[in-house]
């Protein structure tokens, strides 16, 4: 491992990024929704427009719904942003921070259900180094710590209703469940 930090806190930034994106193809099991063009802080997809076969309109919620102070005050991290991704089917991924080993990611699952919150917890339980909880919170939810190259990861799932949330930060457990409650409560 190198000894430069600032190489190290890159390599971070990667772990990090890469176990928020690795959850990105849970995705697929959530209902299909057509893109959109513009990414709004809440995109309503009209049953006239949805595919046949899908939910009837639907509100999707991104990174409006908690602003980069209240991500930073509750997570105890600096932070920055958000910046907005539509990651399609009906997810929304926010990025906040100021330093690219600790950002803060937020994902809004709209319309999922048990099932994909199932899908996500086994991938959770299948990842190298990475330690899986049950958490009472909301409907259902686990916390996953991660470990890798001298970087902790701690990520918590939660499902109210068709909303899954994931947090994942280097914050406790009891930071990331405080700001899923704030979450919870904005939508």
């Amino acid at each position: 491992m190198s000894k430069d930090p600032r190489r190290r806190a890159r390599a971070g930034g990667v772990a990090l990024l890469s176990v928020a994106t690795f959850v990105a193809g849970c995705a697929s099991a959530a209902p299909s929704r057509p893109a959109s063009a513009t990414s709004p802080p809440l995109i309503t997809a009209s049953a006239s427009t949805a595919p046949v076969g899908t939910a009837p309109a639907t509100t999707l919620h991104g990174c409006a719904v908690v602003p980069a102070g209240i991500v930073g005050a509750t997570l105890g991290e600096p932070t920055a942003g958000p910046r907005q991704f539509n990651l399609g089917q009906g997810v929304t991924q926010c990025v906040y921070g100021t330093d690219i080993s600790r950002p803060a990611v937020l994902r809004f699952y709209n319309d999922a259900n048990a099932s994909v919150f199932a899908r996500l917890e086994s991938i959770a339980r299948t990842g190298p180094n990475q330690h899986v909880t049950n958490v009472t919170f909301e409907d259902e939810a686990f916390f996953v710590t991660s470990t890798g190259k001298g970087i902790t990861v701690n990520e918590l799932v939660a499902r109210r209703a068709s909303l899954i949330i994931l947090v994942v930060s280097s914050a406790s457990l009891q930071a990331e469940e405080a700001l899923g409650h704030q979450i919870f409560a904005r939508v």
